[in-house]
């Protein structure tokens, strides 16, 4: 698994900012798509983060 987590959802990462204040690595544009993404290092608590997230938002996706 990688090192870091590639983070294309904006809603993901104002959840992850606001609830959570992790700091994310970078962010940038993807070279073909110009989508935002920001970069996250994987850890217990990004993926504590994603996991409730999932639980409050999976049925609004």
């Amino acid at each position: 698994m990688s090192k870091y987590f590639f983070c294309y959802s904006k809603p993901l990462h104002k959840f992850i900012q606001n609830r959570y204040k992790l700091d994310y690595v970078t962010a940038a544009l993807h070279e073909t798509t110009l989508k935002k993404f920001w970069l996250y290092e994987r850890s217990d608590q990004l993926r504590q983060a994603q996991e409730e997230y999932k639980t409050l938002f999976k049925s609004i996706d």
